[in-house]
This record gives structure tokens, C-alpha cells and sequence, in this order.
């Protein structure tokens, strides 16, 4: 009914509307007078198939929320890879989306030149075996500003991927409940945060409480630590 409508909608809700799926989707993307720059679909049963059709769209999207879709199955990896080829997509949330590690790594091992903010609560990542993050892991993500990282596995290894990239735009990164113990926080040291304000480590097993001062020695505009 929606597609049929000949609006030329920019900004769209669908949340929490089970029933859409893949069919739904589908008939979105054909619609051809949508051009949607900001879509939830968070909790619409979507899976790979419900991908595909949203990378293939012409529209001119710079906002997208998949949360609480079940995109664990093997085919949604490449699935969610191709939505890079969205170039203007400035935010992506898929917290809550049971993402595997082959997705997780075809998501952070794509190129998204405009996007601002990443959300992947929940996701889960590899540092060993056929879907360990790369060297391409976050490369990338050069305009990013948000970060959010909660209950993912992270662990040491994911602090010293995360150290190795470049963040010149980043201000906030949320790392709670990662697995992050201090040896994770070290590496973190080691890395460059030259725009960071905001950083949320609560939840790990760090010994002692980083302070706002001995954060600031590696992230020097830091404001806020949580």
C-alpha cells in the first residue's frame, strides 16, 4: 500500500512492524517515487533476503536502524557488506541483531566514507580463526564520530585492533561490558584519539577505576569517562 502511494518520502518509521519482512522490504524498494534518506525498521523480521533489497535501492539513504532484526544467518554477511554501497549512509544502527562473526567483519571490513555513527550492541567479533577481523577491520570508517562497541566480546585483541586504526573525528566511543581487562585498556593507550570526549568502559574488569587524568594522556580533549 505504501509503495503505491506515489509519495516521495524522505524519512520513514516501520518500527516494531513484525509483519514487514522481506516481502515488505522488497515492495519498499520498488516503490519508484521513495527516496529515503532516514529508515527504521528496527524489529521487522528482516534477514538477508530484506538486505539485499535495501542495498539495491537508488534512494539517497543517510540514516539506517536494523535493530533487534535476527541478521545471524550466513548470508546475511554479505548481505550486510553490500549496504556500503550506500555512500552517503552517515548512520547504521544494528545493535540487538544477533550478528555473527562473519557478519561483524564483513560490516567493519567495508568502506563507508560518510558515515558518522556505528552501533553493534551484541554483535559478536573474532580475533582468530576464518572470520578474525583484519587488517582492513574499521580502515574504512575515516569520518566516524560514534562509536558503540557494548557486550561485544572484545578482549585485549579487540582493544589492539581498535589502537591501530586512525580516529582523527571520533568523539565518542562506548566500550561497556567488552571484555576489556588492563591489559585492554593499555592497548588502548596506544592508540591515537585526538577528538575524543567521551569514553564508557563500565562493566569491565579493569582493576582500578581509569581516571579522567591518566585518560587524558592518550586522548587529550576527553571530558567525559564513565
Amino acid at each position: 500500500m505504501l509503495a503505491a502511494t506515489g509519495w516521495r518520502l524522505e524519512a520513514l518509521d516501520l518500527g516494531y512492524n513484525r509483519g514487514l519482512g522481506a516481502a515488505g522490504a522488497a515492495a519498499l524498494a520498488a516503490a519508484p517515487t521513495l527516496a529515503i534518506r532516514r529508515l527504521k525498521v528496527e524489529h521487522c523480521s528482516l534477514g538477508a533476503a530484506a538486505l539485499v533489497s535495501l542495498a539495491t535501492t537508488p534512494w539517497p539513504l543517510e540514516e539506517l536502524n536494523l535493530s533487534g532484526n535476527d541478521l545471524s544467518a550466513a548470508a546475511a554477511a554479505p548481505a550486510l557488506a553490500a549496504l556500503s554501497r550506500h555512500r552517503r549512509l552517515r548512520k547504521l544502527n544494528v545493535n540487538y541483531c544477533c550478528l555473527r562473526a562473519a557478519g561483524f567483519k564483513a560490516l567493519v571490513e567495508a568502506a563507508w566514507p560518510a558515515l558518522t555513527t556505528f552501533k553493534a550492541i551484541q554483535a559478536t567479533a573474532a580475533f582468530d580463526g576464518p572470520h578474525a577481523l583484519g587488517a582492513a577491520a574499521f580502515a574504512g570508517f575515516p569520518a566516524l564520530e560514534e562509536l558503540d562497541l557494548s557486550d561485544v566480546k572484545l578482549g585485549a585483541a579487540g582493544a589492539v585492533v581498535l589502537a591501530s586504526r586512525r580516529w582523527p573525528r571520533l568523539r565518542e566511543l562506548t566500550l561497556i561490558c567488552a571484555q576489556l581487562s588492563p591489559a585492554g585498556a593499555a592497548a588502548l593507550a596506544h592508540g591515537e584519539w585526538p577528538a575524543l570526549e567521551g569514553l564508557s568502559l563500565g562493566g569491565n574488569d579493569l582493576d582500578a577505576p581509569l581516571t579522567l587524568e591518566a585518560a587524558r594522556r592518550w586522548a587529550p580533549a576527553l571530558r567525559q569517562l564513565f
